[in-house]
């Protein structure tokens, strides 16, 4: 049990990381434009 749940948070866990920091990229990218 202990097992699967180490396999499904390395591979859960990049992929959530990975949609967050592609959100934030996204919000910094609408603030600088919203700035100039």
């Amino acid at each position: 049990m202990m097992f699967s749940t180490l396999t499904v948070m390395t591979i859960v866990l990049p992929k959530i990381l990975q949609t967050y920091m592609m959100e934030i990229s996204k919000s910094l990218e609408l603030g600088t434009i919203l700035m100039n």
